[in-house]
């Protein structure tokens, strides 16, 4: 009787253990774990928060992600889409207005392609007075390296107002290694604008003409045309045509005359029209 006792105890026990067994997390399709929070969530500012500045950092969080797109505007909900496939969990918004409220979400494309939308959030901004922190954005564009040792590095810089500042020098800046503050004086740290930065545009014009378009021949000429006479400054064209293959018609140059020209070999072609082929081999 006691060993009987002792087995139905036993499965007593393991029929409360399993009722007892509970999930906190929803499974969405995805995650690594194959469980993971619904939805972005833990938004920073929190929600409803106010006297924020009109440049802040939004943040949030989630278990398992591919990339985020955010929207932030003064309806509710938002429908202007501020940033597109960013993959931090985070993203500086700047030139807020003053005393305005801001409503912005999260919607998070998944590991499988799937799609999910966090909650309206929303946060007010500070009123404009004396005591109005000044303060700078600095947004990274884009970070390369070059042998032996150069990084390059394109970022813009703002006030807190969304007004780009012109007027910086290397001394307003500090260059850190791992934390570590370099001198500028073993760095070489230079400083250019834009517009100091020599660059070339460059541009490949394609140009169709397959037989469906014998009535248009000329009216694309003109067009393009109009556009090489309008060329921007350090702006160089390839010029192409194509209906069963591209066929270059002129190789990147500035020089108006040498593109005009070019023109005149663009005629009639082909009757199938191998529109992807030819931009990808052009």
């Amino acid at each position: 009787m006691k060993l009987k006792f002792r087995v139905i105890t036993l499965i007593v026990l393991v029929l409360l253990i399993s009722v007892r067994c509970t999930f906190d997390k929803t499974v969405i399709p995805g995650s690594d774990s194959g469980t993971s929070t619904a939805a972005p969530n833990t938004p920073s500012p929190a929600d409803n928060a106010s006297g924020e500045l009109t440049s802040v950092k939004l943040s949030w969080d989630i278990d398992s992600f591919k990339s985020f797109d955010v929207y932030i505007g003064q309806t509710n909900p938002p429908t202007t889409l501020y940033k597109q496939g960013i993959t931090t969990k985070s993203t500086v918004v700047s030139g807020l207005g003053y005393s305005t409220t801001y409503y912005w979400k999260v919607v998070a494309t998944l590991n499988d392609g799937s799609t999910v939308e966090g909650p309206v959030w929303k946060f007010i901004t500070a009123a404009k007075s004396s005591g109005t922190p000044d303060g700078y954005v600095i947004i990274k564009h884009s970070i390369s390296t070059r042998q032996p040792s150069f990084v390059d590095i394109m970022f813009q810089v703002l006030d807190l107002e969304n007004n780009g500042i012109k007027d910086l020098t290397t001394t307003d800046f500090t260059l850190l290694e791992d934390g570590e503050e370099i001198s500028q004086s073993e760095s070489a740290l230079q400083v250019r604008k834009r517009t100091e930065t020599p660059y070339t545009l460059k541009t490949v014009l394609m140009l169709d003409n397959s037989t469906s378009l014998q009535n248009n021949i000329d009216e694309i000429r003109n067009a393009a045309a109009a556009f090489i006479n309008n060329l921007a400054v350090n702006q160089q064209v390839a010029l192409y045509a194509f209906s069963e293959k591209p066929v270059l018609l002129q190789d990147f140059t500035s020089d108006k005359n040498l593109l005009l020209n070019a023109l005149n070999s663009y005629n009639l072609g082909y009757a199938t029209t191998n529109l992807y082929g030819s931009v990808i081999e052009g």
